[in-house]
């Protein structure tokens, strides 16, 4: 049974966890942000499964849609939005390391960032 956790932004359902990888599936809702943030110990993958978004990799901007993979590298801020009015963006991501919540460090936004995710809204 997964774990779920519930946002102001979206769902997440944490699917896998042990050792060596965490799997959870993300629920981002129409025109919300996954407030900037890194892990300094875990490498993510995100899979795209339905919807539309974007991720910036610090102000690199990459399209998130079904069958689409981007590897955020531990370190790298990164920010998710699901730029759809209506609809929910849905992906998978994959925790190479267990993922322990105590790795999330919330950032301010890069600079520049804001302008680019009003760009996409």
């Amino acid at each position: 049974m997964p774990t779920i956790f519930e946002t102001d932004w979206g769902i997440i359902e944490e699917r896998i966890r042990d050792n060596e990888h965490t799997v959870a599936q993300i629920t981002v809702f129409p025109q919300q942000i996954v407030p900037p943030h890194f892990h300094s110990r875990i490498t993510e993958t995100y899979i795209g499964r339905e919807g539309h978004g974007v991720v910036f990799l610090d102000t690199e901007m990459t399209n998130l849609e079904p069958g689409s993979e981007i590897v955020i590298l531990a370190g790298t801020v990164h920010v998710t939005l699901n730029i759809r009015k209506e609809g929910n963006l849905i992906f998978n991501a994959i925790c190479r390391g267990p993922y322990d919540p105590n790795d999330d460090h919330i950032v301010d936004y890069p600079e520049g960032i804001q302008q680019l995710i009003n760009q996409q809204i």
